[in-house]
């Protein structure tokens, strides 16, 4: 945590956070997954009361949730998603400014795709979380592409399936 992010004792006095509260706050950003939002939640949660009780600065708080709100959701693979009757690409660059960022586009039938952000995003990855085989399996089976490579997809089984044998092999998926 940056040295100037400060938080109020119970004596009143602003104290930097606590060696164990950044150890914590760090592998609770490393370690977050889709299934780990309730706990993360549950802590926030906890977290805000501190701040009520004056155990915890507003700005700390702040800090904490900026930082979350950029931790990648892991668990959603980069590809492309059919949710309804719209089609969705996720990608996670892993360097540069946005390493470890999950962005969202709306693709349109042209292929071209709109970044999608605030709410839009959030509401994305959130229908994604639990249904994202699914929605990978509809775009291939729909497009004859499939949703991780976007190859085409030239095996009926592939074709059946949704995705091709590759990424089926590299990602447990039963190809038969």
């Amino acid at each position: 945590m940056p040295g100037t992010t400060t938080r109020t004792s119970a004596a009143g006095r602003r104290v930097a956070p606590t060696r164990e509260q950044t150890d914590r706050f760090k592998w609770l950003v490393a370690n977050t997954t889709w299934r780990s939002i309730p706990k993360i939640v549950d802590w926030v949660t906890r977290a805000v009361a501190k701040v009520k009780t004056r155990t915890m600065s507003r700005e700390h708080m702040q800090w904490a949730i900026d930082h979350l709100a950029a931790v990648p959701l892991r668990g959603i693979p980069d590809g492309h998603y059919l949710l309804g009757d719209r089609r969705f690409k996720l990608r996670t660059p892993t360097d540069g400014k946005w390493a470890g960022r999950t962005s969202v586009y709306a693709v349109n039938d042209d292929g071209d795709g709109a970044p999608l952000r605030g709410q839009q995003r959030r509401a994305v990855l959130a229908a994604l979380a639990d249904t994202h085989f699914d929605a990978a399996q509809r775009f291939g089976q729909q497009t004859e592409r499939c949703p991780y490579c976007n190859q085409q997809l030239d095996d009926p089984v592939s074709r059946r399936v949704g995705v091709g044998p590759n990424c089926a092999a590299a990602r447990a998926i039963p190809w038969i």
